[in-house]
């Protein structure tokens, strides 16, 4: 059975997580001090780059033709560490906040979350979330899913067959989108029904459903729906921050929002270009390999 449809029985009483609190979240004042995703005339060309081929080439063709593609899994093979590692050899063209191998952050934003007392699941989760960025072992050029070509691995991800949202980051991009001007793709709903679900549309292609598709198609993966949900959603900027796609939405989507957002509060709050030293990178991968051997397997196909 894949992790996705798994009760979380050993997660709590009465086989239920229960949803966070507001207190479980960063003290929004210190959190507040800090500016982060500045997307205005002072953004990095890179990240304004990024942004623009992103937006003219994920269209509802690209991303049903890339899910298709990495969704079959297999052709790489490798423990989770061994990802962690490899993620030392990508930078993320898109964030506008560091300029540090992807390794660092996801130890800051788990770390974070240890901080705050929060589950062993929430933690792990924090360490992974951006491990999906491993596709470019996989990727090409054409397909913006290499180390040279980010397009379809990073950047805030948006829903594809219906309106493109002004609170998109540089929504003056939205026209160039290549699905601009075709009536199937028009309005708020476009091609989608009512209350469908945001699991039942198709949304920008990138590092979140690739490592979701992972977690879900792999035996042996043991962490609860909530964390696939927060990995498969969390750069759907315009949905949990932004608040497009209501209209879409279903009840679980309502229900896992709160997820959502108190991982952003770790995730993006964070983000610092401090590196850690060797010492401290040993004594975390140590702490972090009990929870790996918990939840995962040793080798996952990918």
């Amino acid at each position: 059975m894949s992790a996705d449809n798994t009760l979380s029985k050993k997660m709590g009483k009465g086989g239920a997580i229960k949803r966070p609190a507001v207190s479980a979240m960063l003290d929004e004042e210190s959190a507040s001090n800090k500016e982060f995703r500045v997307y205005n005339e002072t953004t990095a060309d890179r990240v304004r780059e990024l942004y623009k081929t992103m937006r003219t080439n994920q269209t509802h063709a690209h991303v049903t033709k890339l899910r298709q593609k990495y969704g079959k899994l297999g052709s790489v093979r490798m423990g989770v560490w061994e990802a962690l590692d490899k993620l030392n050899a990508f930078i993320d063209v898109s964030d506008p906040d560091v300029e540090l191998p992807n390794l660092v952050h996801l130890f800051q934003t788990a770390e974070s979350i240890r901080k705050a007392g929060l589950p062993e699941w929430l933690q792990l989760t924090g360490l992974i979330h951006d491990l999906g960025k491993a596709i470019y072992l996989r990727g090409c050029d054409e397909d913006g899913t290499s180390v040279d070509s980010q397009f379809s691995v990073v950047g805030d991800t948006f829903v594809l067959g219906c309106d493109l949202p002004e609170c998109c980051v540089f929504p003056e991009f939205n026209p160039l989108n290549g699905d601009a001007g075709d009536a199937r793709y028009a309005g708020e709903l476009g091609v989608w029904s009512e209350g469908c679900g945001l699991s039942n549309v198709l949304t920008a292609y990138g590092h979140d459903e690739y490592m979701y598709e992972v977690l879900r198609q792999n035996e042996g993966v043991r962490l609860p729906p909530e964390a696939l949900y927060i990995i498969r959603f969390h750069s759907c900027y315009p949905w949990h921050t932004g608040g497009a796609y209501s209209r879409l939405e279903d009840e679980r989507d309502r229900m896992m929002k709160g997820w959502v957002l108190l991982f952003n509060q770790h995730d993006l709050y964070t983000k610092e270009n401090t590196a850690y030293t060797e010492g401290r990178l040993r004594e975390l991968r140590a702490y972090y390999t009990t929870l790996t051997d918990k939840y995962w397997p040793a080798v996952l196909d990918w």
